[in-house]
């Protein structure tokens, strides 16, 4: 059976319309035929193109279940932060003046983003290699694996 030789099917959308502005650059959904890849458009209204690459010239799909470093690091720091302003409150908890506010819950919300950002940080990656060299990539947000994980197995 030829590629040709069969209807196009909508396999899945990568990425929502309100969602374009921050994946510019990337696939932006996938069918039977066709690859569209959301394109920078220089001075345009919308700022982006879609352009229609054809599923036979793609020779290879790669999947990474990959981590976000820069997230990792953010958090990492985040939590240290907090955790050095809970120790230097608890070493000086005699100085402080009488009446002083102190915003625990802050601290916790703090403590809480910081761990979910170091430690739940995953997100996926799909690298369409085509024949004339190019490289076409979609990753997800790094807070969004859970989400996207039925667009990530519709392509796998």
């Amino acid at each position: 059976m030829v590629i040709e030789d069969i209807e196009d099917e909508f396999v899945t959308r990568l990425i929502l319309p309100d969602e374009q502005q921050h994946h510019i650059g990337q696939v932006e959904s996938l069918t039977t035929k066709n690859i569209t890849f959301l394109k920078s458009k220089f001075v345009s209204r919308s700022g982006c193109e879609l352009i229609d690459y054809p599923m036979a010239e793609c020779v290879g799909i790669e999947y990474r279940d990959e981590r976000s470093v820069f997230t990792m690091i953010a958090g990492g720091f985040l939590v240290l932060l907090i955790a050095a302003i809970a120790y230097l409150l608890a070493a000086m908890w005699d100085g402080l003046t009488p009446g002083l506010q102190i915003p625990v819950g802050a601290m916790a919300v703090g403590a809480a983003v910081g761990l979910r950002w170091t430690f739940m940080s995953r997100r996926h990656k799909f690298v369409f290699e085509m024949k004339d060299g190019a490289k076409l990539k979609w990753r997800s947000r790094s807070g969004d694996f859970k989400y996207k994980v039925g667009q990530a197995n519709k392509i796998v």
